[in-house]
Protein backbone atom coordinates (compact mmCIF):
# COMPACT_ATOMS: atom_id res chain seq x y z
CA UNK A 1 0.00 0.00 0.00
CA UNK A 2 3.39 2.44 0.27
CA UNK A 3 4.02 1.72 -3.00
CA UNK A 4 0.30 3.03 -4.04
CA UNK A 5 0.51 6.50 -1.91
CA UNK A 6 3.91 6.94 -3.35
CA UNK A 7 2.49 6.56 -7.38
CA UNK A 8 -0.23 8.58 -5.44
CA UNK A 9 1.78 11.87 -4.40
CA UNK A 10 3.87 11.46 -7.70
CA UNK A 11 1.17 12.14 -9.78
CA UNK A 12 -0.44 14.49 -7.78
CA UNK A 13 2.71 16.35 -8.43
CA UNK A 14 2.76 15.97 -11.58
CA UNK A 15 -0.72 17.40 -12.65
CA UNK A 16 0.30 20.40 -10.06
CA UNK A 17 3.09 21.12 -11.92
CA UNK A 18 1.63 21.17 -14.81
CA UNK A 19 -1.33 23.02 -13.86
CA UNK A 20 -3.94 20.57 -14.21
CA UNK A 21 -4.78 21.16 -10.94
CA UNK A 22 -5.75 24.20 -9.21
CA UNK A 23 -4.60 25.25 -6.29
CA UNK A 24 -7.98 25.42 -4.59
CA UNK A 25 -7.81 21.20 -4.82
CA UNK A 26 -4.97 20.72 -3.23
CA UNK A 27 -6.38 20.73 0.22
CA UNK A 28 -8.73 17.83 -0.64
CA UNK A 29 -6.06 15.87 -2.63
CA UNK A 30 -3.79 15.81 0.73
CA UNK A 31 -6.66 14.96 3.11
CA UNK A 32 -7.30 12.05 0.81
CA UNK A 33 -3.40 10.62 0.53
CA UNK A 34 -3.59 11.48 4.34
CA UNK A 35 -6.48 9.34 4.51
CA UNK A 36 -5.13 6.87 1.79
CA UNK A 37 -1.86 5.72 4.23
CA UNK A 38 -3.71 6.08 7.38
CA UNK A 39 -6.29 3.61 6.11
CA UNK A 40 -3.29 1.49 4.98
CA UNK A 41 -1.47 1.38 8.43
CA UNK A 42 -4.70 0.47 9.78
CA UNK A 43 -5.50 3.56 11.70
CA UNK A 44 -8.75 4.35 10.12
CA UNK A 45 -11.80 2.16 10.80
CA UNK A 46 -13.26 0.01 7.60
CA UNK A 47 -16.68 0.75 6.88
CA UNK A 48 -18.72 3.27 6.65
CA UNK A 49 -17.04 5.82 8.20
CA UNK A 50 -14.00 5.37 5.51
CA UNK A 51 -16.71 5.41 2.89
CA UNK A 52 -17.76 8.89 4.25
CA UNK A 53 -14.93 10.32 3.98
CA UNK A 54 -13.52 9.29 0.89
CA UNK A 55 -16.73 10.07 -0.55
CA UNK A 56 -16.43 13.84 1.30
CA UNK A 57 -12.89 14.52 -0.45
CA UNK A 58 -13.90 12.74 -3.46
CA UNK A 59 -16.92 15.11 -4.01
CA UNK A 60 -15.10 18.17 -2.85
CA UNK A 61 -12.04 17.32 -5.44
CA UNK A 62 -14.84 16.88 -8.41
CA UNK A 63 -16.64 19.92 -7.16
CA UNK A 64 -13.33 21.97 -7.50
CA UNK A 65 -12.11 20.82 -10.41
CA UNK A 66 -15.42 20.78 -12.15
CA UNK A 67 -15.62 24.59 -11.57
CA UNK A 68 -12.00 25.48 -11.91
CA UNK A 69 -12.62 23.65 -15.92
CA UNK A 70 -15.78 25.83 -15.89
CA UNK A 71 -13.81 29.19 -15.23
CA UNK A 72 -10.89 28.49 -17.68
CA UNK A 73 -13.66 27.66 -20.58
CA UNK A 74 -15.72 31.09 -19.80
CA UNK A 75 -12.57 32.53 -19.38
CA UNK A 76 -11.47 31.97 -22.77
CA UNK A 77 -14.84 32.52 -24.51
CA UNK A 78 -14.69 35.98 -23.11
CA UNK A 79 -11.48 37.00 -23.79
CA UNK A 80 -11.43 39.74 -26.94
CA UNK A 81 -9.83 38.52 -30.38
CA UNK A 82 -6.64 39.57 -30.74
CA UNK A 83 -6.15 42.77 -33.10
CA UNK A 84 -4.83 42.17 -36.69
CA UNK A 85 -0.98 42.92 -37.78
CA UNK A 86 -2.71 45.13 -40.41
CA UNK A 87 -4.66 47.22 -38.15
CA UNK A 88 -1.66 47.80 -35.69
CA UNK A 89 0.46 48.84 -38.62
CA UNK A 90 -2.41 50.93 -40.01
CA UNK A 91 -2.85 52.89 -36.47
CA UNK A 92 1.19 53.46 -36.74
CA UNK A 93 1.17 54.67 -39.87
CA UNK A 94 -1.53 57.16 -39.33
CA UNK A 95 -0.70 57.70 -35.76
CA UNK A 96 -4.22 56.95 -34.37
CA UNK A 97 -4.53 55.41 -30.99
CA UNK A 98 -7.07 52.41 -30.58
CA UNK A 99 -9.70 54.66 -28.69
CA UNK A 100 -9.58 57.44 -31.56
CA UNK A 101 -13.25 58.27 -33.50
CA UNK A 102 -14.03 58.25 -37.20
CA UNK A 103 -13.56 62.18 -37.03
CA UNK A 104 -10.15 61.49 -35.93
CA UNK A 105 -8.78 59.31 -37.92
CA UNK A 106 -10.30 61.00 -41.34
CA UNK A 107 -8.41 64.11 -39.84
CA UNK A 108 -4.69 62.49 -39.22
CA UNK A 109 -5.51 60.93 -43.38
CA UNK A 110 -5.83 64.20 -44.64
CA UNK A 111 -3.11 65.78 -42.91
CA UNK A 112 -0.30 62.86 -43.68
CA UNK A 113 -2.08 62.84 -47.61
CA UNK A 114 -2.00 66.11 -48.07
CA UNK A 115 1.74 66.26 -47.52
CA UNK A 116 2.55 62.92 -48.99
CA UNK A 117 0.30 63.47 -52.05
CA UNK A 118 2.15 62.55 -55.56
CA UNK A 119 0.61 65.96 -57.14
CA UNK A 120 2.56 67.82 -54.84
CA UNK A 121 5.75 65.57 -54.61
CA UNK A 122 5.07 63.05 -52.50
CA UNK A 123 5.75 59.44 -52.87
CA UNK A 124 2.94 57.38 -55.27
CA UNK A 125 3.35 54.08 -52.86
CA UNK A 126 3.52 55.59 -49.62
CA UNK A 127 -0.30 58.10 -50.65
CA UNK A 128 -1.23 54.43 -51.48
CA UNK A 129 -0.50 53.13 -47.94
CA UNK A 130 -1.91 55.78 -46.51
CA UNK A 131 -5.09 55.37 -48.36
CA UNK A 132 -5.41 51.40 -47.45
CA UNK A 133 -4.52 52.48 -43.72
CA UNK A 134 -7.47 55.04 -43.19
CA UNK A 135 -9.72 52.00 -45.05
CA UNK A 136 -8.71 49.35 -42.84
CA UNK A 137 -9.26 51.56 -39.74
CA UNK A 138 -12.61 51.98 -40.60
CA UNK A 139 -13.67 49.02 -41.93
CA UNK A 140 -12.20 47.58 -38.73
CA UNK A 141 -14.40 49.96 -36.51
CA UNK A 142 -17.36 48.91 -38.55
CA UNK A 143 -17.04 45.19 -37.88
CA UNK A 144 -16.21 45.91 -34.03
Amino acid sequence: MPFILIIGLAVFAYLFYTGKISKNAIFPIILGLVALFLFSRGLFPQGAITTAIAGFLGRGFLRKMIASKFKQSSDSLSSPDPIPDDVIQARALLGVKADDDDATIKRKYRKLLEEHHPDRGGDEDYARAINLAKDTLIKYRLNN
